[in-house]
This record gives C-alpha cells, structure tokens and sequence, in this order.
C-alpha cells in the first residue's frame, strides 16, 4: 500500500518545499520507494530547485486528460522518483482530479511525497483530500504560525492525519516565536527544527538536496533528525 503525506504551508517562503525535497532524498537514501510530486499547480517549483530538464509530460498534461500518470514520473539522479508539474494556467478546468493521479500510484509507490501550493485553494485542498498525514511547515514567526493554524484547520477538515509541525529557518532569537509558543498555540507537536543555514542557498545554488550537498550542515542534521523520527 502507498502512503501520501502532503508538505503543507498556507504562506509562501516557509521552506515547504525544501522540506519535500530533502525528506524525498532520506527516504530514497534508506532505501525506500519514493515519488515527489509538485502538486503546486500555479507557482512549482521542485523542477528548478533539482535542475530538471524540460520534460514532455508534466502533472498538468495528466490533469488536463492529455497523458497517463504513470508517463509524467520521471527518476532523478538523487534515486527518488519525480513528477514535476508543468507550465500553469491560473483557474484551468482540469478533466482530471488530482485524486485520480494519487490513485493511479497506490501500490506503485511505498511513499508519496506531495508538495503543496502556497495557498489555501482548491489545488491544496484536492491533495490534503488526497493525503494519509500533512505535515505542517512554519518559520517561528507570528504570521506564518498564524498560516499554519489555518492549514491545521484545512487538513483536518479534509481527513488527514497531523503528526506534527516543522519549524524551519530556527534561528534561537530574541524576536522570534518559542518552540513552546508555537506547540501552545498550534496544539500539535514540533516534530522538527531545522536551523537557519547559510548552506541551503548553496545547495539551490547547486540544484541538489542540501542533505547530499552538505550533509554536515546544521540544516541536514535537522532533516535527518526528522526523516528518522518518520521512517
């Protein structure tokens, strides 16, 4: 059976999708079969940050009715399978749902990996539906603990099960939310820090997870830490 958790933020720039990246890259490094789907249909961005080539078929083609789902996974050389997203088209009436690629994968798959839209819209929506557990992505920062309220509330509404909230970009500072703030205010558990790290927009740079480009680094550590409490 294939187990879908959605990586969710209601705000851009919480680290959601560097989050899905380098859990994709632990699991695969253990040994698991994995496939990373943008399911961000208006802004994606897994392509860019991994240095995918143009590819011929894309989530979007599946969804407009075009190509099979199993024609728009694609293997990186990180080991992990990906099925990128494509060229957007703002308020596009899909045949498809996005339920229906995720149930095209069940058994073809040990673990889904989703990144979600920024956004509390029906593309996040359809994937929270789609999701066994969502995991929550905030910075220690009012506004987005605030987001991540709302995103708690939405993947509940939509059946998904929380195991808890990713705090990223840590930085221990004076102006910023405690871990024991954002538990009393989110009433879930912090299941990973990951700590500001000048070492992640090296490995953007690069167009590699920050686990293989600098596996020592602070945010690696963090990541590892979380992949590790979730296998």
């Amino acid at each position: 059976m294939t187990k879908f958790i959605v990586i969710a933020s209601a705000k851009g720039g919480a680290g959601k999708t560097t989050t899905a990246i380098n859990l994709a890259a632990l699991f695969g490094a253990m040994g698991k079969n994995i496939t990373l789907i943008d399911a961000d249909l208006t802004a994606p961005n897994i392509s860019a940050y991994l240095g995918l080539p143009d590819v011929p078929v894309t989530l979007h083609d599946v969804l407009r009715g075009k190509n099979r789902t199993s024609e728009a996974i694609y293997l990186h050389p990180s080991g992990f399978k990906i099925m990128p997203a494509g060229a957007s088209m703002l308020n596009e009436d899909f045949k498809k749902p996005f339920s229906s690629v995720a149930l095209d994968i069940v058994g073809k798959t040990e673990l889904a990996i989703i990144d979600s839209s920024a956004t509390l819209g029906r593309e996040t929506l359809d994937a929270l539906r789609s999701a066994d557990e969502t995991i929550v992505v905030a910075n220690p920062e009012m506004p987005s603990v605030l987001d991540a309220k709302r995103t708690i509330e939405a993947a509940e509404d939509s059946g998904s099960i929380i195991p808890g909230i990713v705090v990223n970009r840590a930085r221990n500072g004076k102006n910023e939310i405690s871990i024991s703030e954002i538990k009393s205010m989110l009433q879930k558990p912090v299941i990973g820090i990951i700590p500001e790290d000048k070492s992640m927009r090296l490995s953007l740079l690069m167009k590699q997870p920050i686990v293989h480009t600098h596996p020592n680094s602070p945010a690696s550590k963090g990541f590892k830490e979380l992949a590790n409490m979730l296998k």
